[in-house]
């Protein structure tokens, strides 16, 4: 039996597939396909990479003697297991945590070693997709910004504080070295992107028969367009309780994703040229050299940084006064509305419940799995 690891990188279509893989579990277990989920998981494992990046070494361990087990006994021919946040451990968990660390790829080596350590008596593939750093830097500022409580600064403040998640050379290098056993295959999202959860379960499941499948109706966990984007980051500098901050996001995520008449993603950029120039710099010969060792070479990649310099995209403008109302009018709408003032009251009654009596969390778990399996469907849907 093989494990294949999913590790991202983060905005590659992660939640798409995750979301796919945990809609069709059973189908692709009738196929010789298990995927691997823990008990706390809503469509990935992001929560085993959070038990790495935080030292809790004996849930991880219970998790993949378990799922490895259980794989096993179902003789599948793969367990395959999903998490974005296996890439870059360091930086998403800690760094951009505001946690100190010392030596970034030291912290960053131990905990991929001890990942290596849990899997060293199965076969194992790796798999990582990539887009170019500029992009992929932009697509992560502006999930920070839209989740919850939210990123308040600049993108220039966000990429200072963990420059090296853009270093995909020196990441693979330690995948490599790691796990040197393994087969590590890299991907260009761009180029799996049209066709990227049947491309995934031809090429890499072996999976031909694909006529019952469920698939998303439209993409999930997209970015906030431009003005949205501006507003959300005003939001995210104002006191509001956690329960408060996720619903004013979904809001902000279900205006976002109704309007139509926002500025174009394509053309314009949220980076400096300053910064571009610091990107290009840095990175641009690695990923030359990352294309002809892990891409064949494939001029269709797109991680070359130096287009850059060929786009000359312009900075967006900033939120006019007139769209800034505009938008704070519907927001204040949708926020005033029963359905968000219960759901603000419940979510805060349920935290003090829990702070007061810890035993009701086994009753709330249950709760739990039920919104997450309605959270799929939602997701599946494009309504969530």
């Amino acid at each position: 039996m093989k494990v294949i690891l999913h590790v991202g990188t983060h905005k590659t279509g992660t939640s798409s597939i995750q979301n796919f893989l945990t809609t069709n579990s059973e189908k692709l277990l009738s196929q010789g396909v298990y995927y691997g989920l823990s008990k706390e998981s809503i469509r990935n494992v992001n929560d085993i990479a959070a038990h790495i990046a935080y030292g809790r070494k004996k849930e991880v361990e219970l998790f993949f003697n378990e799922i490895i087990e259980y794989a096993k006994k179902k003789e599948t021919k793969c367990l395959f297991i999903s998490a974005e946040s296996l890439y870059s451990m360091t930086g998403f968990f800690h760094s951009l945590q505001s946690n100190k660390i010392d030596d970034y790829w030291q912290s960053e080596t131990l905990f991929i070693s001890f990942l290596s350590d849990c899997l060293k008596e199965v076969e194992v593939e790796i798999i990582m997709y990539l887009r170019r750093q500029d992009i992929f830097l932009e697509s992560i500022y502006n999930q920070f910004i839209k989740q919850w409580p939210g990123y308040r600064g600049s993108i220039d403040e966000f990429y200072n504080i963990c420059p090296e998640i853009l270093d995909y050379e020196q990441h693979l290098s330690l995948w490599t070295e790691l796990f040197p056993d393994a087969t590590l295959t890299v991907k260009s999202f761009e180029i799996e992107k049209p066709d990227l959860i049947n491309r995934l379960l031809v090429n890499d499941l072996n999976i031909n028969d694909k006529s019952d499948f469920v698939y998303p109706k439209k993409a999930i966990n997209t970015r906030l367009k431009p003005s949205y984007l501006s507003f959300k980051r005003i939001l995210n500098n104002m006191d509001m309780t956690l329960s408060e901050a996720y619903v004013v996001s979904r809001i902000i995520m279900k205006l976002s994703q109704n309007e139509i008449n926002d500025i174009e993603d394509s053309g314009y950029t949220l980076i400096s040229k300053a910064l571009l120039d610091d990107i290009v710099n840095r990175y641009a010969n690695d990923n030359d050299r990352l294309v002809q060792i892990f891409l064949d070479g494939n001029k269709n990649a797109q991680l070359d940084l130096r287009q850059c310099a060929v786009e000359k995209k312009k900075i967006y403008p900033r939120l006019e006064i007139s769209e800034g109302i505009k938008i704070y009018c519907q927001y204040k709408k949708l926020r005033r509305t029963p359905k968000a003032v219960l759901e603000i009251k419940i979510r805060n009654f349920i935290k003090r419940v829990l702070i007061s009596f810890p035993v009701t969390e086994h009753v709330f778990y249950w709760l739990r799995k039920i919104n997450n399996k309605n959270r799929l469907r939602l997701e599946r849907e494009g309504t969530f």
